[in-house]
């Protein structure tokens, strides 16, 4: 097994880590680690995770929520009851996890009348399941 050290993955993943937010961190730490992803992979589904969060945050998926979802750690949400439409909007983590597959099928229909091929698409498609 090839072991990673940090400089090899931050040249794979073409970011520092502390520019993303860390849910995708920790997503691109899983495919450079543990599934042994190369380097332009991880590369790519960085940048595709970038534009969804980009997309979800022009969208304002965000709402006001009581705390995380059940079953998912504090460290990725606000503290419970201290949540606000401000804080939960800046939030990647929320805006992923409150995204459903009414908000993926618009952003796929998005790319597709920005005219984006149908491989391109299918590849965002694929970083995001």
């Amino acid at each position: 097994m090839q072991e990673v050290n940090d400089v090899t993955y931050r040249r794979r993943s073409g970011k520092n880590m502390q520019e993303n937010p860390r849910i995708v961190q920790e997503f691109l730490d899983y495919l450079a680690y543990e599934k042994h992803f190369s380097g332009h992979t991880v590369k790519c589904y960085s940048a595709d995770l970038h534009q969804y969060l980009g997309y979800l945050t022009a969208q304002g998926e965000a709402a006001p929520t009581e705390g995380p979802p059940p079953g998912l750690s504090e460290a990725y949400g606000p503290p419970h009851g201290a949540a606000t439409a401000t804080a939960v909007a800046l939030d990647p983590a929320a805006l992923v996890l409150q995204a459903d597959i009414n908000t993926v099928r618009a952003f796929l229909a998005r790319l597709n009348e920005e005219n984006y091929s149908k491989a391109t698409i299918a590849r965002k498609l694929a970083t995001l399941r």
